[in-house]
């Protein structure tokens, strides 16, 4: 059974005007700030590469973060030995989770395309973010580590026997330009993601596949930041969200995953 083509929640973002923001970018402000700083206070010592810390995330036994996990039943244990623990186990692959799933019980995969889309050509193909967004892609797939991978998840799931295998996609802005007050603040904290992790996620990247140096990286940069800051390009991120149900029970005693919003 083929998968349900993607589903677009938004046809065409309306944008501000350009009288409606002032370029210092105010929504990128303390609620943005307040997460992340949040996030930051509970990461252990990791791994130093280029002056940055590749961090792995503590066990303090209240809200425990676990990327790539080995063995989904290792992180059952963990959940079963901490029972106060809000525990949330991230894989690379889509399918270890597939022999925990119980029979007509649903998997849901999500994930931020990092291909930048422009749909009224206000960011140019020569802008720094659209340049990043392409090495970011290649550089990756040199790595092993495609960042398209999820625009295979429905083919992956469909391919490990799911059915009513179904994909939506959500465009999310990349700066808070929308003139949508929910989709403008979206973009607030994307923005301050990109602005805040950007060299973080670009040092090791780019190094390892292109063999460019700190300064190389920092220098290419530059231009990438002011792109991000600058809200008169009209960019999104696809996001990406698929889910599928395991055969063996009637949908109407699983219904379908409460539906997810941008």
């Amino acid at each position: 059974m083929l998968p349900t083509p993607a589903m677009y929640e938004y046809d065409v973002i309306e944008a501000e005007s350009s009288d409606g923001f002032d370029t210092d970018s105010a929504y990128a402000g303390s609620s943005a700030g307040s997460l992340t700083e949040t996030l930051a206070s509970s990461i252990a010592r990791g791994v130093e590469e280029h002056g940055r810390t590749y961090a792995a995330y503590g066990n303090e036994g209240k809200s425990d973060l676990y990327i790539d996990t080995p063995l989904a039943r290792w992180l059952i244990m963990m959940a079963d030995n901490y029972p106060s623990a809000e525990v949330l186990g991230l894989d690379i692959a889509p399918v270890q989770p597939h022999c925990h799933i119980k029979p007509g019980g649903y998997i849901e995969l999500q994930c931020v395309y990092p291909k930048l889309c422009c749909d009224d050509g206000s960011c140019p193909p020569e802008s720094g973010l659209m340049t990043y967004s392409r090495h970011a892609l290649e550089a990756a797939s040199i790595l092993g580590v495609p960042l398209d991978a999820c625009i295979e998840y429905a083919s992956y799931l469909t391919a490990a026997g799911f059915e009513d295998v179904t994909e939506r996609r959500f465009k999310m802005p990349n700066s808070p330009w929308a003139k949508e007050k929910r989709l403008k603040l979206i973009g607030a904290f994307e923005m301050h993601n990109l602005l805040r992790g950007i060299s973080g996620m670009s040092l090791r990247m780019f190094n390892k596949a292109y063999g460019w140096s700190r300064d190389q990286i920092e220098l290419f940069l530059v231009q990438v930041r002011k792109d991000i800051a600058n809200m008169r390009y009209h960019s999104y991120y696809e996001f990406v969200i698929v889910y599928g149900r395991k055969p063996g029970a009637t949908t109407t005693e699983n219904p379908t995953p409460s539906q997810t919003e941008l």
